[in-house]
């Protein structure tokens, strides 16, 4: 149960910033949790894992694109 949980939580916690592989890649996890087997999670896990270091790159480099806050009022 807690493998399907946590599965989920990436799942939406990924697509909703966007990183649609990651969130893909999850959701076959939490099926692999779903059923009860654990077969080929560890690959699934490292997977993610690469795909989370992706993210996080795709992510600094739009915040280093970003508009600085306005000072203004």
């Amino acid at each position: 149960a807690l493998l399907r949980k946590t599965a989920h939580a990436l799942r939406g916690a990924s697509g909703s910033v966007g990183a649609r592989h990651m969130a893909d890649i999850a959701q076959q996890l939490e099926a692999l949790g779903k059923a009860g087997n654990t077969t080929g999670a560890v690959a699934l896990i490292e997977q993610i894992e690469g795909e989370f270091c992706r993210v996080q790159v795709e992510i600094a480099a739009l915040d280093m694109h970003s508009e600085p806050p306005s000072d203004r009022v």
